[in-house]
């Protein structure tokens, strides 16, 4: 797939759920035969196995905002990371898979590819650039588009004398139907389960499975078709979106594929938005934390000196830090909708509203103990309250327990 610079995407998390959201990949394969055509495409519906360490790169923060890979170099060490499917076996192409593989079950001698695309996708009229056209009208027309490009190594599951092959094929049709059907809005979760929990299916129902069907009528329909497990080497993923466009052409991009108003151009529109003001969304991000630590010398500077002793000051900086530390690591979970951070940002805002909330709170309460404290001082200067006792205790020991301390506010 040609990938300019601009418009990759090898950030794993967004690779990833574009293949789960859209399943349907073209199988692509090249095989040298005497009997079948070099070159051969199927469209198939894949389940795709994350890597085995994408819960760990997800804890890191680093599935979503770093990139593992570039133009040059592709995501790669997909480890676990794997696409099934299955094609029947009266398909030309089936029929040059398993010559290639011979007698037993098999890789395939060359490198496959599955090509997945989302729905978002549009042509874009040269009458859009409102910026370029008036200027020298070198335009022409192009097609915004999102797709994944995945490959690996085929291996093949024809071997009808095989157990393995058996198990594959139960296995697979199995996990694409539940998902298919959980796409549906209908409960997977499997009848059996619910029955020994003595539940009902939500949502639409009850969800159809494999088991539904008479067992002999399945291990039929199992004989029919080839597995095909391909063990991921490299994705890489393109989002085309005008992003390489002057600011007044992605602007008539977007106000064009707006005035279509239907879903189609609505989405493409949003995308444009989205790659087009990356810059602004990264600064506007920067001004909103940034605008929140304001309250950092309030939260942390003066909130642990107004308390008296070691002891209190220990305890507020200790209970500061867990919460630091801890914001610190949420911060990496819910900044993951790039590039302006709607959820991270509102989170971060939100926080921000409660330290407000609660520090404006404790002043005025302060404050008024404070005054309290000024009153009690008055009353005993004029005679009508007692004088303290003479075994009150030293100043400095007491802190904020010794009625002429002050808060500093």
């Amino acid at each position: 797939m040609y990938l300019r610079a601009v418009h990759a995407e090898t950030r794993l998390k967004p690779l990833i759920e574009l293949i789960q959201n859209n399943p349907l990949g073209l199988l692509s394969t090249a095989i040298s035969s005497d009997n079948f055509p070099l070159i051969q495409h199927t469209y198939i519906p894949w389940v795709l196995d994350p890597p085995r360490n994408l819960a760990a790169l997800e804890a890191d923060g680093q599935a979503d905002r770093a990139p593992v890979g570039n133009v040059k170099q592709p995501v790669q060490g997909l480890e676990g990371c794997k696409l099934r499917g299955h094609m029947a076996k009266a398909n030309p192409h089936a029929k040059a898979v398993i010559e290639a593989t011979g007698p037993g079950n098999g890789c395939l001698p060359t490198e496959v590819t599955v090509s997945f695309a989302a729905p978002s996708q549009h042509y874009i009229s040269p009458k859009w650039y409102v910026q370029t056209k008036p200027e020298n009208g070198k335009v022409v027309p192009t097609w915004n588009y999102v797709a994944v490009e995945v490959r690996g190594t085929a291996r093949i599951f024809h071997d009808k004398e095989a157990v393995e092959t058996g198990q594959y094929l139960q296995t697979q049709v199995e996990d694409l139907t539940k998902l298919s059907e959980s796409r549906l809005g209908y409960d997977s979760t499997p009848k059996a389960e619910l029955a020994v929990n003595g539940q009902e299916a939500g949502g639409k129902g009850t969800a159809w499975e494999v088991g539904d069907a008479p067992k002999p009528y399945i291990e039929i329909m199992k004989k029919a078709i080839i597995g095909i497990e391909i063990d991921i080497t490299s994705i890489v993923g393109k989002w085309k979106m005008s992003q390489e466009l002057k600011t007044g052409d992605r602007q008539g991009v977007k106000d064009g594929l707006r005035e279509l108003d239907d879903v189609k151009s609505r989405s493409v529109a949003e995308i444009v938005e989205m790659k087009s003001n990356t810059w602004r969304a990264i600064v506007g991000t920067c001004f909103v934390a940034a605008g929140t630590y304001s309250g950092n010398p309030i939260a942390v500077a003066w909130i642990s000196t107004i308390h008296g002793g070691y002891t209190k000051r220990s305890t507020v900086y200790g209970i500061q830090q867990v919460f630091i530390n801890s914001f610190i690591i949420m911060s990496t979970q819910v900044f993951d909708t790039p590039p302006k951070f709607y959820k991270g940002n509102g989170i971060l805002l939100g926080i921000f509203a409660v330290a407000f909330a609660s520090t404006a709170i404790l002043y005025f309460w302060l404050r008024a103990e404070n005054r309290k404290r000024d009153r009690a001082a008055q009353a005993r200067l004029d005679g009508t309250a007692p004088p303290l006792p003479d075994d009150i205790g030293d100043f400095e020991t007491l802190c904020d327990y010794h009625p002429d301390w002050r808060y500093p506010l």
